[in-house]
């Protein structure tokens, strides 16, 4: 019996991907897949980065487990819902206008990007990589992916215990 949701990779292989130029095609062949894991009893996420997931995959029928890097070397201390919700607060008088967010702000090697993600797919997201880096403030000082999950989610929808 699978515990954990099985993980699809869905990242961009930079032109050498059988897939790379098929995007616009992959929500009904990911749907498809997903439906023929769960006839047969396993549960699929998407992991993929951010803008990928907007762009091209956020009517997947799964949850997502993405990759956005927000801060350089830095551990966040909440999940990425988290962080919407408590921006929302900040602002109750009025809607959460997720385009003007600094949540949009993405960290790139070469500088900041700025990319509007839509509830559509926040909405989905379960786990969240914020590092390919690693964190050096927090002792971590070699290249290496950190993510953060809804433990919520898994505990309810996987019956793990704490």
């Amino acid at each position: 019996m699978n515990v954990l949701p099985l993980a699809l990779d869905l990242e961009y292989q930079h032109g050498e991907g059988r897939t790379d130029n098929m995007w616009d095609k992959r929500v009904p062949l990911v749907n498809k897949l997903v439906e023929e894991f769960k006839n047969i009893g396993i549960d699929t996420i998407i992991y993929a980065n951010g803008a990928r997931i907007e762009t091209y995959l956020k009517g997947a029928n799964c949850k997502f487990w993405t990759a956005m890097y927000r801060e350089d070397n830095k551990i966040p201390k909440t999940n990425y819902q988290t962080m919407i919700n408590e921006e929302q607060k900040k602002n109750e008088d009025e809607p959460l206008n997720i385009e003007k967010s600094v949540l949009n702000t993405k960290l790139n090697k070469g500088g900041t990007e700025t990319i509007t993600y839509t509830n559509e797919y926040l909405d989905k997201v379960i786990a969240w990589q914020f590092s390919e880096s690693g964190a050096n403030k927090d002792g971590i000082e070699t290249y290496i992916d950190l993510s953060i999950i809804d433990n919520e989610y898994f505990i309810t929808n996987f019956k793990i215990s704490h």
